[in-house]
C-alpha cells in the first residue's frame, strides 16, 4: 500500500494536476438527476474495520464491471484507511482528475468533456496514511457525500450513469456506503435525430493514414469519440467543418466513430488498413 501511494503522489506531481469538479459540457446527463431513468438503490455500507468489498453488475450481462474497497490496517505506529474503486471491466471509465475519482456534487455535468480513465489498478476516493508522519489524499476526503460520473462503452452504445456515494476515512477505520446508481442509454434516451447520417461525411473509408470527418457547417463544433470493436475509446477529439484524424497507429480492423453534437448523437464506422 505504501509503494502504490508514493507511486500516486509522484505521478500527481509530475503532472501538475489541477482537479475540476465541473465541465462547462453539460451534456449528456447531470449527477443526482434521476427523472425518468431507473434508480438502482443499494444501500450496502462496508465497514473497513481490516477489508470490506462488494462487486457490482451494473449492466446485467453477468459479469462485474466495478468493486467497491473499504480497507483498515495497522500494525504499531503504522496505520493506513482508505476507500477506493477498482474498475473490472476493461470499457468501463470514470470521471477523473487524471487520477483519483472526482467527486461530483448534484448537478455537476457528467460529460463527455471531463477527464475519463480506466486502468487495472483501483482509484482511492480517500485515503489517510500514518508511517509516522501522516499523509492525507483523496477528493473525498472532507466531504465524503457526493456523485461519481461513469460511463460503459458498448459496439452499439455508451451508457452513462453515476453513483451515489458517503466516504468516511479515520486514523482508526474507513467506512464506504453505495447508496444507489442511475444508468442510461445515450441513444435512447437522451439524443433526437434531427441530424441524419448523409449530412456527415467519412473519407476515405477504408484508410491506413487519416480519417477525415465532415461536419455541416451550421454545426459549430462536434465531439469525435472513436472505439475499437470490443468498445474501448481510442481517442477523443473535437472541432468542426473537417476534423483530420491520424490512424496511422492504429492496428487493421473495424472502428465505431461516435459524432456528438449540441444534442444529437450519430454512429459511424470505419476499416484501418
Amino acid at each position: 500500500m505504501k509503494t502504490n501511494l508514493l507511486l500516486t503522489l509522484l505521478s500527481m506531481l509530475s503532472l501538475g494536476l489541477t482537479i475540476k469538479a465541473q465541465s462547462d459540457c453539460n451534456f449528456p446527463m447531470i449527477a443526482g438527476n434521476i427523472g425518468s431513468l431507473q434508480y438502482n438503490s443499494i444501500n450496502i455500507t462496508l465497514n473497513g474495520a481490516t477489508y470490506d468489498s462488494l462487486s457490482l453488475d451494473l449492466d446485467e450481462d453477468g459479469n462485474f464491471d466495478v468493486l467497491f474497497i473499504a480497507y483498515y490496517h495497522s500494525i504499531g505506529f503504522s496505520k493506513y484507511s482508505e476507500t477506493a474503486i477498482v474498475l473490472l471491466n476493461p470499457n468501463i471509465e470514470i470521471i477523473t482528475d487524471t487520477i483519483l475519482p472526482s467527486r461530483l456534487n448534484s448537478n455537476d455535468s457528467i460529460s463527455v468533456c471531463k477527464h475519463w480513465l480506466y486502468t487495472n489498478q483501483h482509484f482511492v476516493f480517500a485515503e489517510i496514511s500514518i508511517e509516522p508522519g501522516m499523509l492525507y489524499l483523496g477528493n473525498w476526503l472532507n466531504q465524503g457525500s457526493g456523485y461519481v460520473g461513469f460511463r460503459l462503452n458498448q459496439i452499439t452504445d455508451t451508457l452513462y450513469g453515476w453513483f451515489s456515494l458517503n466516504s468516511l476515512v479515520t486514523e482508526t477505520g474507513s467506512q464506504l456506503s453505495i447508496n444507489g446508481f442511475v444508468l442510461q442509454s445515450t441513444t435512447t434516451a437522451i439524443y433526437n435525430t434531427e441530424l441524419s447520417e448523409n449530412d456527415i461525411t467519412i473519407f476515405p473509408n477504408p484508410t491506413s493514414d487519416i480519417l477525415s470527418i465532415k461536419i455541416p457547417k451550421n454545426i459549430n463544433s462536434a465531439i469525435i469519440i472513436i472505439t475499437n470493436i470490443e468498445g474501448k475509446t481510442i481517442t477523443r477529439q473535437s472541432g468542426n467543418n473537417i476534423i483530420s484524424i491520424s490512424v496511422t497507429d492504429f492496428p487493421s480492423g473495424i472502428y465505431y466513430i461516435q459524432i456528438l453534437t449540441d444534442n444529437i448523437l450519430l454512429n459511424k464506422k470505419f476499416i484501418k488498413q
